[in-house]
């Protein structure tokens, strides 16, 4: 799969999955932390998922952080039209994505 689409598929995810759990104005403020804060470029997630996953850990907490991430790799998933594996990290799903080694 291209960079910049999966990057896109990847962003758009995150940023629905932060509203159905968070809420716009929350959802906005993680963003703004996310960028600001982290220093993650979201035109760059998809290379920097192992920097969000640090980032949400800071954020919430390793708890939380793993249940924000398994709906991100949900979501990012569904968008796609491809196999969601609850036991696959955010980081295994983009991989595996990047690979086109679909399941």
């Amino acid at each position: 799969m291209e960079n910049e689409g999966l990057n896109e598929g990847l962003v758009e995810a995150l940023r629905d999955s932060l509203s159905k759990m968070l809420g716009e104005v929350n959802t906005k403020t993680i963003l703004y932390f996310i960028t600001n804060e982290f220093h993650i470029d979201l035109k760059e997630l998809s290379d920097r998922v192992a920097d969000l996953h640090k980032a949400f850990v800071r954020i919430f907490g390793s708890r939380a952080a793993f249940l924000l991430e398994n709906t991100v790799a949900k979501e990012f998933c569904n968008k796609l039209s491809q196999p969601y594996d609850p036991k696959e990290t955010l980081c295994e799903v983009v991989e595996r994505m990047r690979r086109g080694t679909w399941k």
